[in-house]
């Protein structure tokens, strides 16, 4: 592979440890600046690579870069994926409660933020501009030759000060705009934490029943490739439900 990637081989050990950081600085302030931010996957390689977990048909990434140039100015906080061609762009922005959408004036309904609508025309330029990078030899050493699935992936935000209206609006933007054929997923930091975690919490428990000896009661063998753990206090949860 091009030296842009590197190749991950998950160590499940060091995945939770990584797993704790995160859990540890979501509760550690409420406002989390973006560059803070950006160390924390940079130091976290297996946390970044089960991002992949969360959303479509990445799974566990196989590959991982930061810092991607695309063309350009034009470069991507984190780009992870898969050997089926399989890859996801990431925008990383800052997690402040009124990152994601804001109360403008006296409107009772509030807009989408300055900072959410920059981070998303961000992955809409990158998908332009991969348009043209498709013709270039890196793109191929990168991703191969044929058909190459993306997806653009925005995490902006925290979940305190997001209602339940906020929250299916957030949704249904990630279920429905799609730009030029290509998904793009928008999710807070707190969301992203929680579905690592019941993910790996299916995993624990689906592993449980099947390796449990039926005369001893004992575990035969600790998972190869668990999900995620993160035991201890978890961020906050979304103060609506939908």
């Amino acid at each position: 592979m091009s030296k842009d990637f590197t190749e991950v081989a998950i160590n499940h050990v060091q995945f939770k440890k990584e797993m704790d950081q995160f859990r540890d600085l979501l509760n550690s302030k409420k406002i989390l600046g973006e560059r803070e931010i950006q160390e924390l996957f940079k130091a976290c390689l297996h946390l970044t690579a089960y991002i992949g977990t969360t959303f479509g048909n990445i799974g566990v990434a196989k590959l991982v870069a930061y810092e991607f140039q695309i063309m350009g100015d034009y470069g991507a906080d984190i780009v992870f994926g898969n050997r089926e061609k399989q890859f996801c762009f990431v925008e990383l922005e800052n997690g402040d409660p009124d990152s994601v959408l804001e109360r403008v004036g006296k409107k009772s309904t509030k807009e989408w933020s300055k900072r959410f609508e920059h981070g998303f025309s961000q992955i809409v330029d990158w998908f332009c501009h991969l348009d043209d990078f498709k013709k270039t030899d890196r793109f191929h050493r990168n991703f191969g030759y044929g058909h190459i699935d993306f997806v653009g992936l925005l995490l902006i935000g925290r979940n305190e000060g997001l209602d339940a209206d906020d929250i299916r609006r957030l949704r249904w933007r990630t279920h429905n705009v799609i730009v030029n054929s290509h998904p793009v997923v928008c999710m807070t930091y707190d969301d992203l934490y929680r579905e690592l975690n019941e993910g790996y919490e299916r995993y624990s428990a689906a592993f449980k029943v099947e390796t449990t000896s039926p005369k001893t009661g004992a575990t035969l063998a600790p998972p190869p490739l668990p999900k995620e753990d993160a035991p201890g206090k978890d961020p906050p949860a979304p103060t609506g439900t939908v």
